[in-house]
């Protein structure tokens, strides 16, 4: 509101001065040079910088600052209990048993039912025991371990590859696969809506990427007729 209100002076002001010696400005014009000047002498007036010295505290009165400082609550203040947490007492995916009422888990990644097969049950406990936990677990954060190659190794054998690769997650996956089999020069056609993993890999092995329409075959047969031409 300061800003404007100077900013209505200036152009009451340049109005005034133009219509004293007649110069024949209109409205427009005046409004204009104002806020000319008015952008031009806000830019050069930093009243911030010319105080900095004298602003200057001196380290006792900054530790006194924050002493007094007292931060204020995240959530307001409230007198309400806090409701128990429910306690689950029998859980065999996607059933469970919560608060002694049967319900039904939407919100599981256990898509096999194998949170309950005491087999499963054993092994983590034994992988807990022995490489501990964590917040996350990526091979690229933590390293490669004893228990990657292992895996790699049962993979390949299982497979009947040579070797065997793993990858954190699916899009890791196939981001990375694609930059190692395609590079810079090479062509790339592929469907306009392609998943962002493919889309990222693609963009990644720095290829000469060109789309062709959503499932559409005539399409995709021009793609290639421009390309041959």
């Amino acid at each position: 509101r300061e800003a404007l209100g100077h900013l209505i002076w200036l152009i009451e002001w340049i109005s005034e001065y133009c219509d004293s010696f007649g110069t024949g400005l209109d409205r427009v014009h005046v409004a204009l040079i104002a806020v000319v000047l008015f952008v031009v002498f806000k830019r050069q007036h930093k009243p911030g910088k010319a105080n900095q010295k004298e602003q200057n505290l001196t380290d006792k009165e900054v530790n006194s600052l924050i002493d007094e400082w007292v931060p204020e609550p995240l959530v307001p203040h409230t007198t309400k209990q806090a409701p128990e947490p429910p306690v689950v007492e029998y859980q065999e995916s996607p059933q469970l048993v919560v608060n002694g009422q049967k319900a039904i888990n939407f919100g599981t990644c256990d898509f096999l039912g194998l949170m309950g097969d005491i087999r499963v049950k054993e092994e983590c406990e034994k992988t807990l025991r022995k490489y501990g936990t964590g917040a996350c677990g990526p091979r690229g954060f933590y390293g490669t371990i004893d228990t990657h190659l292992d895996l790699e190794t049962d993979l390949s054998k299982f497979f009947g590859t040579p070797q065997a690769i793993i990858y954190s997650f699916d899009v890791a996956t196939v981001s990375s696969v694609i930059p190692a089999f395609a590079k810079r020069g090479d062509l790339i056609i592929c469907d306009e809506r392609l998943c962002y993993s493919m889309e990222l890999g693609a963009q990644l092995s720095r290829s000469t990427v060109k789309y062709f329409k959503h499932n559409d075959m005539a399409d995709l047969e021009d793609v290639l007729e421009s390309i041959r031409m």
